[in-house]
C-alpha cells in the first residue's frame, strides 16, 4: 500500500503536473482553465507550494486521460490508453460501459443515441478547439517522427 501523500510529495506532484503540462504542450493559463483554476494557483501547484484539492486531481485525470497513480506516485504511464479494456468508467452506476468497441455497438444500434453524442461532440469541439488542435498536432508530430519525417 502506498503512503499518502504529504508536503514532501507536493514538490513530486508539482513536477508531475508541470510535465503533464508541457507534453500537451499547454501554457499554465491555458492548462488552468480546465479545472477552472488561477494560472497563479497552478504555478504553485506545479512549484510544490499547495497541495491540490480533489477537484483538480480528478478533473486532470479525465480531461486530460492522466494515469492518477502516475499523478500521485509517480509511477506507471503518464496517460491512459483511451482503447485499454481494463479501464472502466466508474461514473456509469450500470455496468461500466468499459470500452470504446462497446460504445460504438450501442451507437450502431441507436439513432437517438448517435445523434445525442453527434450534438455533444460538435459543442466540445467549438469549446475546446485550441486544446483539441494542440492534441491533433502532437499526434501527427509523433507519426512524423516514428515514419522519419520532419513534422
Amino acid at each position: 500500500m502506498e503512503k499518502p501523500m504529504n508536503a514532501y510529495d507536493l514538490k513530486g506532484l508539482g513536477q508531475r503536473v508541470r510535465k503533464i503540462r508541457n507534453e500537451l504542450h499547454f501554457s499554465q493559463q491555458d492548462f488552468a482553465k480546465k479545472p477552472s483554476l488561477s494560472g497563479s494557483f497552478l504555478s504553485e501547484i506545479e512549484a510544490g507550494k499547495v497541495k491540490p484539492g480533489y477537484n483538480f486531481i480528478m478533473s486532470i485525470s479525465k480531461e486530460c486521460r492522466v494515469n492518477l497513480y502516475f499523478l500521485l506516485y509517480g509511477k506507471g504511464k503518464m496517460f491512459l490508453d483511451p482503447f485499454d479494456d481494463s479501464v472502466s468508467n466508474s461514473e456509469d452506476p450500470k455496468g461500466h460501459i468499459e470500452n470504446f468497441k462497446h460504445v460504438l455497438w450501442y451507437l450502431e444500434r441507436s439513432p437517438m443515441l448517435m445523434h445525442t453524442l453527434v450534438g455533444f461532440a460538435a459543442r466540445y469541439i467549438y469549446e475546446n478547439k485550441g486544446f483539441i488542435d494542440s492534441e491533433i498536432e502532437r499526434f501527427n508530430n509523433k507519426e512524423n517522427k516514428d515514419k522519419g519525417e520532419k513534422p
